[in-house]
């Protein structure tokens, strides 16, 4: 028998649209995608149809339940004869298995996996008896024992106008509401969807958005399985997709930039205000919900001339001195006191930091045009400070290894270059240019060998071919990188300079080379470039 579709009264459901629409929201992050024009909102009918009088009566209309917030929705005299498909989004990627720990449910004691988002900041826990898909802005759990079940999650930021995620109907029946669940910390009605005395489907909050600091969600569960006689929702999975809804929790987010290569740990408690726009990030710390306390963040190149100083203090008469370690080095913790409260704190001075060529600036405040008598929250700042803490370089984590099997050795190199291998030499680059106008230049990584069959001293040997008066000023310094002995030297000749090492194995040498390189006038973005190079030297592995 075909799914039935009816018409179900659902104007207190267009009552709260309407009034979510009048809320303010300042402007939120959101993933990347695709705009597209607002659907227009449908037209709900002013009164249910009546029930058919057999099994045998055709379908009936599907009607919406949340109505785009723009334009404000309509009640239309009569019911739209219009027909159209269940709702039930794409779901087909299967998040990994390292991302889903197992844990014990507080409610139910049983051992469950635990689903995490660390883009958008929440987590869920779920039995093992359910299936678990990505979507883009859903998920989709799916009743192992019966594949039409499906508890569907639509999540987004709360003002992307350009992504929906409310359902687009419901099928026939009538909405109860059987009690309230416990959501992130408020009460959602359980409005149970009823239909000639079984169970078919539950509209957590009418499926309605259900919003959770910057975060909307939306939560059902159906059978939709296509003979809608059968279709029914068990006590024990209804019991299961409640015990879902409520292990819901919001997590840390990380932040990533992908541009400049770091990255950050960002709190529930805090959101983005500005990104991508310019180099400055203003985090805004939301439990008081008026954007005053504003950790700002400055980043550029050091060879970019971007302004990323702060331009202006307010009043000090108390001055807390402390320290505070970011990104492997302790920097000044300093807050300013005016008339008793605390005002900002700056961190070292809000003046450049630099880590290996990248420059931040760092300070947490209350902007305010007026400035005088507004206060830091005092809970804002220990949260800023592992903002702060949590800063590392995402370079220093996506590396792959390369097999030069004829050079007989192993390297890592960061997973955006390129590795180019030849019998007896081996190159290793980025295609990022430095230096603006001409010249510019990129940076390479490059491999030779030195064979000594003869046993030479070593500056006999790597000079062989040099000028006379090159092997006379020939000077190196002498250390170890892991097991190996390693010889240090800037005067191995290149076009633009470069810092040679050459590691000793068992009667042959292997010079790795960064070039440009110039130790008193440095290029443009070479501390960046060197602090890789000694992360890959210390990677190196030298084969018989």
């Amino acid at each position: 028998m075909d799914r039935r579709f009816s018409l179900i009264p659902l104007l207190l459901l267009i009552g709260l649209a309407v009034a979510a629409c009048g809320e303010a929201e300042p402007a939120i992050p959101t993933p990347a995608s695709t705009p597209t024009s607002p659907t227009p909102a449908p037209t709900v009918p002013a009164t249910p149809t009546p029930d058919p009088p057999t099994p045998t009566a055709e379908p009936r209309p599907l009607s919406t339940i949340a109505p785009s917030p723009e334009p404000a929705p309509t009640v239309p005299s009569e019911a739209s004869s219009d027909m159209a498909e269940p709702f039930l989004p794409q779901c087909d990627r299967r998040p990994p298995e390292i991302e889903r720990p197992t844990q014990i449910h507080p409610e139910t004691g049983e051992s469950w996996f635990r689903y995490a988002n660390d883009e958008y900041g929440f987590a869920f826990l779920f039995p093992p008896e359910w299936e678990l898909l990505e979507g883009n802005n859903y998920l989709c759990l799916n009743y192992r024992a019966n594949r039409e079940i499906k508890l569907i999650v639509g999540y987004k930021w709360a003002n992307d106008r350009y992504i929906s995620i409310v359902r687009t109907g419901v099928a026939a029946g009538e909405l109860v509401t059987t009690g309230q669940l416990d959501f992130l910390g408020r009460e959602i009605d359980r409005n149970v969807l009823r239909y000639e005395g079984k169970d078919k489907a539950i509209l957590y909050d009418n499926a309605y958005h259900i919003r959770a600091n910057d975060l909307f969600f939306t939560l059902s569960i159906d059978d939709f399985r296509m003979d809608y006689d059968l279709a029914e929702l068990p006590p024990e999975v209804m019991d299961t997709a409640d015990a879902i809804v409520e292990s819901f929790e919001l997590i840390d987010r990380l932040y990533v930039n992908e541009s400049y290569g770091f990255a950050f740990t960002l709190p529930p408690e805090w959101r983005i205000l500005s990104d991508g726009f310019s180099n400055i990030l203003r985090l805004s710390y939301r439990p008081d919900r008026l954007n005053g306390t504003i950790l700002t963040i400055g980043f550029k190149w050091e060879e970019e001339d971007i302004p990323i100083m702060r331009t202006g203090t307010g009043e000090l008469d108390e001055l807390i001195e402390g320290e505070i370690e970011f990104m492997g080095r302790i920097i000044r913790r300093d807050v300013w006191r005016y008339e008793g409260e605390t005002t900002a704190v700056f961190y070292a001075n809000a003046a450049h930091i630099n880590v290996n060529g990248l420059v931040f600036t760092l300070s947490l405040d209350y902007h305010d045009p007026t400035y005088a008598g507004r206060t830091l929250i005092p809970a804002a700042m220990p949260s800023a400070d592992a903002i702060v803490e949590s800063f590392r370089l995402t370079w220093e984590e996506a590396w792959e290894t390369v097999h030069a099997d004829s050079l007989g050795f192993s390297i890592e190199i960061p997973a955006y270059w390129h590795s180019h291998l030849e019998s007896g030499a081996a190159y290793f680059y980025s295609d990022k240019k430095f230096g603006g106008e001409p010249p510019s230049w990129s940076y390479y990584v490059y491999v030779l060998e030195y064979p000594n069959p003869d046993e030479r001293a070593f500056a006999e040997l790597v000079t062989a071919d040099l000028s006379p008066a090159i092997q006379e000023s020939f000077v190196y310094t002498t250390t170890t990188i892991g097991d190996y002995t390693v010889h240090i030297t800037e005067r191995i000749p290149s076009m633009d300079g470069a810092l040679t090492l050459f590691f000793e194995l068992d009667g042959r040498y292997l010079s790795v080379a960064l070039t440009p390189y110039h130790r008193a006038n440095p290029y443009p973005a070479q501390a960046r470039h060197e602090a890789i190079f000694r992360v890959m030297l210390e990677t190196i592995t030298l084969h018989e």
